[in-house]
């Protein structure tokens, strides 16, 4: 592979491992996000404080209409009015809450933002006559005592229901927001395992390369070791003259076929005798 090639492939590998990893984690990240996202959570908690909230209300104007008189009745005009402005407090943060969804905005949102419109004027009816109930005097009270509790039942029932399914499409939003993060789509799967794939050959390659290059280097080494020691055996051979060698313990290691010939040994019998045994004995002395 020519080298500027080979360069062009590896910063395209680069790029495209890159952007895999974005691809994947990307995903990752936004999805981990969702599941943290404590304000769809904060949103159930709202929705069902509203439910009590209101079911609180319609019992302490049933109390307040049981007893109209000034005395007993002062308590429970605190209190309910204390309850008016915690659940007109909520419903702002409720609404608030669906309206700051971003893009792209979920079908479930939709359906919180319908059923809020269409719980508003329960609402409206429960604040206006809990307002009145708190602000007017006993007479007003016990005169209009079963058009207060029909109007406060019905509302608060009303208001009630719309709630609930407000509490359940978010409770059904929050699961999905889970299922997302706990299922890993195989097209991101894919692209990591692609994206780790190319890292290893990125970092890998240059390793094969380099191996390969000192394998051939090697072998070419090996090819002419092997061409010089049949070119050094075929002169051996012909070689007319003795050419022994001995170890230091003084045993032959090699003979010629000329060495051999002469003195009447095989390769294999050579191999156990010492040298100086083939020695003359008048020449011993001067070999020694």
């Amino acid at each position: 592979m020519k080298s500027p090639f080979r360069k062009l492939v590896r910063i395209s590998v680069v790029l495209l491992v890159l952007v895999l990893l974005f691809n994947f984690f990307g995903y990752y990240f936004n999805h981990i996000k969702s599941l943290e996202n404590k304000e769809l959570i904060e949103s159930i908690n709202r929705s069902g404080e509203q439910q009590a909230l209101s079911q609180r209300i319609a019992k302490e104007s049933i109390l307040l209409l049981s007893n109209p008189g000034q005395g007993p009745a002062t308590p429970f005009r605190d209190s309910l009015s204390a309850q008016l402005e915690a659940l007109q407090q909520l419903q702002t943060q409720l609404q608030q809450q669906a309206g700051t969804i971003p893009p792209p905005v979920p079908q479930q949102i939709f359906q919180i933002k319908l059923l809020l419109a269409s719980s508003q004027p329960y609402f409206q009816s429960i604040i206006a006559i809990g307002q009145e109930l708190t602000q007017a005097d006993s007479g007003l009270l016990v005169m209009n005592k079963k058009l207060y509790l029909r109007d406060i039942l019905y509302n608060e029932q009303k208001y009630s229901s719309l709630l609930s399914e407000v509490n359940q499409h978010y409770s059904e939003l929050v699961r999905e927001k889970n299922a997302e993060v706990a299922t890993i789509d195989t097209g991101k799967l894919i692209s990591l395992l692609v994206a780790i794939i190319g890292l290893i050959i990125l970092v890998l390659e240059p390793a094969f390369k380099k191996g390969e290059k000192n394998y051939k280097e090697l072998q070419k080494a090996r090819n002419e070791l092997l061409n010089e020691k049949k070119f050094l055996a075929s002169i051996l051979r012909s070689q007319t003259n003795y050419v022994i060698r001995i170890n230091r313990a003084g045993h032959f290691t090699y003979a010629n076929p000329a060495f051999l010939k002469t003195f009447g040994y095989t390769e294999q019998e050579i191999q156990h005798i010492l040298f100086y045994t083939t020695i003359f004995p008048k020449d011993l002395n001067r070999c020694q």
